[in-house]
């Protein structure tokens, strides 16, 4: 595929698997398909770097600049912390292996730079929690429109001393075979937590839970507006691959 100035290839690194696609900045829009390759838990880098290569070679994407979001918090080119990745990627090894113009955003970070930067959701909420569901769960707050990065609240403490991803995330929803309405439960209780942490006036929802929304989703017991975000399971990808070339341009 062309690569032009205005194409970046975006990276969604999870707990299970890696997506990615090219993403037009311009539109904020995926310009290609969609490549999602499967991985074991606790990839190392090793695994995360060939999955990376794997990805540009089928897209045919030879360009330099490369957008990753990273499930854990990151400063610059570093990453801090990994919960559900293997320690060796802490540290700037990640970077350093790919090479080229590449940028680091935590993945539930990355979403809601999407949704900021491509939407006009933020001209309509003050303070926006965005919350993907996945391996874990992760946040993501923005104040007046401004990201504010690393806000990782995914595994704060319960009443119970139990962090709340272990009956809330969509992992335990599958692995523990809970119904939709045990589960919907556990996750009104983690959201109300962190909400009562951030005070957002509208909640976000990411993941790839949130394709089958229809049958959760109204069982959740919310006092704020609650959304799938914009762009479903491909809004950590695009806001990557934005943050990627907002970084460098």
């Amino acid at each position: 595929m062309p690569v032009g100035g205005n194409s970046v290839l975006g990276i969604d690194i999870g707990g299970s698997s890696i997506k990615g696609a090219i993403v037009d900045i311009a539109t904020g829009q995926l310009s290609s398909k969609r490549i999602r390759i499967k991985h074991k838990k606790m990839p190392d880098l090793e695994t995360i770097v060939e999955s990376i290569s794997k990805i540009r070679k089928k897209l045919d994407y030879s360009a330099e600049y490369l957008g990753i979001g990273f499930p854990g918090v990151v400063e610059g080119k570093i990453v801090v912390n990994g919960p559900n990745m293997g320690k060796d990627l802490v540290g700037e090894g990640l970077c350093k292996r790919l090479n080229g113009n590449v940028s680091l955003l935590n993945d539930a970070d990355s979403a809601l730079y999407h949704v900021l930067r491509n939407t006009n959701c933020s001209d309509m909420h003050d303070r926006i929690l965005l919350v993907t569901i996945g391996t874990s769960l992760g946040t993501a707050i923005s104040q007046n429109g401004k990201l504010i990065t690393n806000i990782e609240l995914g595994q704060i403490l319960d009443d119970s001393g139990t962090p709340i991803d272990r009956l809330s995330s969509d992992l335990a929803r599958r692995e523990l075979e809970m119904s939709f309405a045990e589960w919907s439960s556990e996750l009104t209780k983690s959201l109300r937590m962190i909400s009562r942490i951030t005070s957002p006036t509208a909640i976000i929802l990411g993941g790839g839970v949130t394709a089958i929304s229809h049958k959760w989703m109204g069982m959740l017991d919310l006092e704020e507006e609650v959304s799938i975000v914009p762009d479903g399971n491909d809004a950590g990808i695009i806001g990557a691959a934005c943050w990627n070339y907002d970084s460098y341009h």
